[in-house]
């Protein structure tokens, strides 16, 4: 699904509020849906841009903001406006949706690295600028693993191993919040790492 290409009603889709065409979903309105693609689709790629990063193609990023899309479509009822916007909860969908995807495109990658580096294969599919960003970081976790070793473990519980940050907060027996506010501070130290390395 290209966003170019949708047919948007001719009436004035700015006179409608975004809670107004959510509700307008829920009783399957596809013009509703059109009409908070053509208001958010720019953020939102701006959203998953970042999230994904150097890792992604624009066939990534617009895979993304469909599914994203398709699962606001089909989870319009839960729709709260007591807890936000439309445009933050269309941000929250997009965010997680980035997040999953770029799981995926490391996980990729990961299983790319195990390749002979001399196989043709390899050659075909690693991206050097990725490789030696991965060198980067790897250098990077070890050298703050010397520094700070639980800095390291959250940050390998959470994104190497997929851990939710509330199971971690669960086996450390802190808050998630507090959970959050380490894994934060962890990641800011690899960054400083990085800088040195």
């Amino acid at each position: 699904m290209t966003f170019d290409a949708l047919d948007l009603p001719s009436s004035d889709s700015s006179q409608v509020t975004d809670e107004t065409l959510v509700r307008r979903m829920t009783k399957g309105d596809e013009d509703a849906l059109k009409m908070l693609i053509e208001r958010y689709s720019g953020k939102l790629c701006s959203i998953s841009r970042r999230i994904l990063g150097s890792l992604s193609t624009d066939q990534d990023i617009e895979e993304v903001l469909s599914d994203s899309f398709l699962r606001a479509w089909y989870s319009c009822r839960s729709y709260e406006s007591e807890r936000g916007s439309v445009a933050t909860w269309l941000g929250r969908i997009v965010f997680y949706q980035a997040l999953s995807r770029r799981k995926a495109l490391l996980r990729r990658d990961k299983s790319l690295l195990r390749l002979d580096a001399e196989s043709p294969m390899c050659r075909q599919y690693v991206d050097e600028d990725k490789v030696v960003d991965k060198i980067r970081l790897q250098s990077a976790i070890e050298t703050l693993r010397a520094e700070s070793p639980p800095d390291v473990d959250i940050i390998e519980r959470r994104y190497f191993k997929d851990e939710l940050t509330s199971d971690i907060a669960r086996s450390l027996d802190i808050t998630p919040t507090l959970a959050r506010v380490r894994l934060h501070r962890a990641l800011t130290k690899l960054c400083a790492v990085m800088k040195r390395v």
